[in-house]
């Protein structure tokens, strides 16, 4: 093998795929600085902001030729950094964010969120967005632009949706969607349509896609040049046509969008319901966009209903390989307890491309745990585990015990077809936000908790009466705790 010139070995190893590579690096020093230097090196530059950063901080760069280093690094990241996802302890760091009381106008509710490099973008109530550095957590930055308090709010939850270096914010009356430079924090630009309501946001390199009166409104855009961002109309696609077999309105109407396939789900109502009919269908359109940002007719429309035994669909995520997973309710076998036909949660992993199923991730009954997709990374599907009854949401200040049941974080490996559970990340609801880097998880949460009252007796004495008269003051009253916690699997805690 020493005789083969160095450019036929590189041409040879560059058809082995990474894990193979990584074994043949160990062969001789021949092969293990041809394999550093043609695929471990790319393999860093091509890394997320999170792990670059550590690299960078190790004193590796882009053209680095410390073959030692990168190695080492390559190491890290490959094996070393997946492996502490489930069973290292990540140092971690959390702060308070907001405390609010119920029917306080604005309050400190967290409706979406987004990380950026070392920011975290937070999305108040009131389309109000609060900045903060992912580091310490503090407070840096609110974004402004865009209307002021005045005029009608249809909504107080507000969307952000980011890519590359463009975040896209909604606007309290869904007329409106104001697009930031994440590298600036300054608005860069405004979109506005009159068409209705916008109620869902999806964007990738090249369009932005609002979701308003069934139909798909698309915008060219350019998200890593945020400051070239004006917002060109594409055109408006109805995503459903009038039909005399359903209402005219979509219960659900949501979007996800990858660089080549836009997908929309929606809940459709029949207007009649035959015997062993189901109320509602639910509908999957799969389009693709070109790289002029044209957005095409669905993709196999006969087959975009879903089938009967779909009750329902939920939460949904796109990968960058074309996986689409999707959480259904199916009914079962036709097996029925107690009278009532069973039912339970499936997460479906569809090509999107193909149309096949690559795979089912399903739970025993409605009744066991809930398997919600959360984001792809990689091959890697991340999914919440929410167990039946719910806990963690309600506390008291009486001691914080731990509930009996607590929702956990995994991931989905489609190689290995593994789910392999998260121990560190401390999930207290179904309703946590939470955004999935290679080197860091963060979760935002929002718990409710109250200072129970005195107990009232019939010979209750007047100091008593005086401490539930505290008791009863509004700042002693029911109250909900925003916490942003970041767990930081690169640097871990001292064990």
């Amino acid at each position: 093998m020493d005789c083969i010139p160095t450019e036929v070995l590189e041409k040879i190893l560059s058809y082995l795929d990474l894990s193979l590579l990584a074994t043949l690096s160990h062969v001789c020093t021949r092969w293990r600085e041809v394999i550093t230097r043609r695929h471990f090196h790319p393999y860093l530059l091509c890394q997320e902001f999170s792990v670059k950063k550590q690299c960078l901080a190790s004193g590796w760069s882009s053209d680095s030729e410390d073959g030692a280093l990168t190695r080492l690094l390559f190491w890290r990241v490959y094996k070393q950094l997946e492996e502490a996802w489930s069973n290292a302890n990540p140092s971690t760091k959390e702060t308070v964010v907001g405390v609010f009381s119920p029917g306080d106008a604005p309050s400190h509710r967290v409706t979406d969120m987004v990380v950026f490099k070392d920011k975290l973008y937070l999305a108040m109530e009131g389309c109000v967005v609060n900045v903060h550095d992912i580091n310490d957590l503090k407070h840096i930055d609110t974004l402004e632009g865009g209307e002021g308090e005045g005029g009608e709010h249809l909504t107080r939850s507000c969307q952000l949706v980011l890519h590359c270096n463009t975040l896209a914010v909604s606007s309290p009356g869904r007329d409106k969607v104001r697009l930031f430079n994440c590298e600036t924090d300054e608005m860069v630009g405004e979109i506005e349509t009159r068409l209705g309501p916008i109620y869902n946001l999806a964007m990738n390199d090249r369009l932005l896609v609002c979701l308003s009166g069934w139909s798909c409104l698309a915008w060219r855009i350019n998200s890593s040049r945020p400051e070239t961002v004006r917002g060109q109309f594409q055109g408006m696609i109805p995503d459903f046509q009038p039909s005399d077999q359903f209402q005219n309105w979509l219960e659900i109407h949501a979007a996800v969008v990858n660089n080549t396939w836009l997908v929309t789900r929606a809940t459709r109502m029949r207007t009649q319901v035959g015997i062993g009919d189901t109320r509602s269908i639910s509908f999957l359109h799969v389009r693709r966009v070109g790289p002029d940002g044209h957005i095409g007719d669905p993709i196999r429309p006969e087959s975009a209903a879903m089938p009967e035994n779909v009750v329902e669909m939920n939460s949904m995520t796109l990968s960058e390989d074309n996986l689409l997973a999707v959480l259904v309710m199916v009914r079962g076998d036709g097996s029925v307890l107690r009278g009532v036909q069973q039912l339970r949660y499936v997460i479906q992993v569809l090509d999107v491309s193909t149309g096949d199923m690559v795979a089912s991730l399903p739970t025993e009954s409605i009744l066991a745990s809930v398997q919600m997709p959360v984001c792809w990374r990689g091959e890697k599907l991340f999914i919440k585990i929410v167990p039946k009854p719910v806990g963690g949401f309600y506390s008291s200040e009486e001691g914080d015990e731990e509930d009996e049941f607590q929702i956990s974080l995994a991931n989905w490996d489609i190689r290995t077809n593994q789910l392999t559970n998260i121990p560190a990340a401390q999930v207290g609801s179904s309703t946590d936000l939470i955004s999935v880097e290679l080197a860091r998880l963060v979760v935002v949460s929002t718990k409710f908790s109250h200072r129970p009252l005195s107990h009232l007796e019939f010979d209750t004495d007047l100091e008593t009466l005086a401490h539930m008269e505290a008791d009863l003051n509004p700042e002693n009253g029911p109250k909900f705790t925003v916490k942003v916690e970041l767990y930081d699997f690169w640097n871990l805690a001292e064990s």
